[in-house]
């Protein structure tokens, strides 16, 4: 598989949170990231939906993401406002 990324891609390995739009949340660490993009890994990644919004750590700021590939405990997803 070739590497579409734009950026750099760094290694990150911070914990974050996947926000649901019900309300409920999925733990999952981000596992490195570049500019418009990061890797997540969760328990299983078929529970996540195309869209959400992720929080790194205990922060306020959150960025809407949009599911790029999966794979059974990965997410690539492409973020449409910079965190922190």
């Amino acid at each position: 598989m070739s590497d579409r990324r734009r950026q750099p891609r760094t290694a990150t390995r911070v914990t974050a949170t996947i926000e649901l739009d019900d309300g409920g949340d999925i733990a999952c660490v981000m596992h490195d990231r570049s500019g418009d993009g990061a890797r997540l890994i969760v328990e299983k990644a078929e529970m996540v939906p195309e869209r959400f919004r992720l929080r790194l750590g205990s922060e306020v700021t959150t960025s809407g993401c949009i599911v790029r590939w999966r794979s059974a405990t990965e997410l690539g997803v492409q973020l449409t406002h910079p965190l922190p």
